[in-house]
């Protein structure tokens, strides 16, 4: 293991601290933690996209939860084998909910993760970016966690057990 995926794995035991600790604090508490991980989300994906380029490393392939295929590389998605035509926003929601399937991902987060600035978000935009979806890829797949976010689901997980 090389030095950068040592220091990639410690930033990602420190967001998951970090989260764990939000879900135990405040709401309003948890909104700032909420964009604190965001911040360190970008900077991860920011590591590690320098990191590839330095190792030549290829990108990842494709990733398959739930009958749904991602290929970040290409920004296709397939549901069941066949082509699924996605706008930008919906793409990098999925892909963010895909990398963290089966785990809830608040609304914040997704919308930083997703590289959207979050001066534009409102109460609804994910809401109703994550309802196109649904309607795309299949209404089981992406669950609701009231009051949280949301998750991709992994077949036989139910978020709300």
């Amino acid at each position: 293991m090389s030095e950068v995926d040592d220091k990639i794995k410690q930033i990602e035991k420190t967001l998951e601290e970090i989260s764990e600790c939000a879900v135990e604090s405040s709401q309003a508490l948890r909104v700032d933690v909420d964009r604190l991980v965001c911040c360190f989300t970008a900077c991860l994906d920011i590591f590690r996209t320098l990191s590839v380029r330095h190792d030549h490393v290829t990108p990842v392939e494709s990733i398959s939860v739930n009958g749904i295929t991602v290929d970040e590389s290409s920004r296709s998605v397939k549901v069941a084998g066949y082509h699924v035509e996605l706008t930008g926003i919906e793409f990098d929601l999925l892909l963010v909910l895909i990398k963290r399937a089966g785990c809830v991902v608040s609304r914040t987060s997704l919308w930083c993760a997703a590289n959207r600035d979050v001066a534009t978000l409102t109460e609804r935009t994910v809401d109703v970016h994550i309802s196109k979806l649904r309607k795309k890829l299949g209404e089981d797949r992406i669950q609701t966690v009231r009051g949280v976010g949301y998750v991709l689901l992994i077949r036989g997980f139910d978020a709300t057990s």
